[in-house]
């Protein structure tokens, strides 16, 4: 994954007022954290990082490569650790950008999707995906934005689970490996029957990056 380019500035005015102000001009006050040192205190322009996460499939996952505006300091590789959001306008208030040592590994949650038509769907039956995201750990140059699953060998009555998917050799699967990702369902009067399904259709969290030692 190539890294993204976000334009920073160092902070050293750290009270509650000048953060105040950073806000009210448009700014996000964050620091970095990790790397076995103390973190800097930044600012950015948030509309900047929305615009990343927006055009990336791969949104929080996203590498990003912080350039810093008033600084001789070089360009540091980041994933986003943890967002505070507004409750009302969700706009970022703080970001933790976790700073990446392509040494160690990252822990992430990451987006999957389908690929194909199961032969269930073409003979009448109903795909549900019972799981939006997968639980990977990897180094960050291998954060796959998006999982693509083959399901076109799945029948009516068939469910893919964790341990069954085609997952790229470069990243340990964390989830547990009889969740069950995709199924198929046949359907009754037109409509599909998931009496017998547990309804579960999403995993919880945003896809914040997490250090792990590798």
């Amino acid at each position: 994954m190539s890294a993204q380019s976000l334009s920073v500035s160092l902070r050293t005015e750290l009270k509650k007022s000048k953060t105040k102000q950073l806000r009210s001009k448009g700014l996000t006050p964050a620091v970095i954290v990790g790397g076995g040192q103390e973190g800097e205190c930044l600012s950015f322009d948030y509309r900047d990082l929305e615009k990343i996460f927006r055009n990336n499939p791969a949104g929080r996952n996203t590498l990003i490569s912080l350039s810093f505006n008033d600084s001789k300091q070089k360009p540091v590789d980041v994933l986003t650790y943890h967002i505070d959001l507004d409750p009302v306008t969700h706009r970022p208030l703080h970001v933790d950008f976790l700073l990446l040592d392509n040494r160690e590994s990252v822990v992430v949650s990451c987006p999957i999707s389908h690929v194909s038509k199961s032969k269930g769907e073409v003979a009448g039956g109903s795909l549900l995906q019972m799981k939006r995201k997968v639980k990977l750990e990897c180094a960050p140059q291998n954060i796959p934005p998006i999982l693509e699953i083959d399901i076109k060998d799945l029948d009516i009555g068939d469910a893919l689970k964790v341990k069954d998917a085609d997952i790229p050799t470069n990243v340990t699967v964390l989830s547990d490996p009889h969740d069950v990702l995709f199924r198929v369902i046949k359907q009754r009067g037109g409509v599909a029957d998931a009496s017998d399904e547990t309804g579960e259709t999403d995993e919880n969290g945003a896809g914040d990056a997490q250090g792990s030692d590798s």
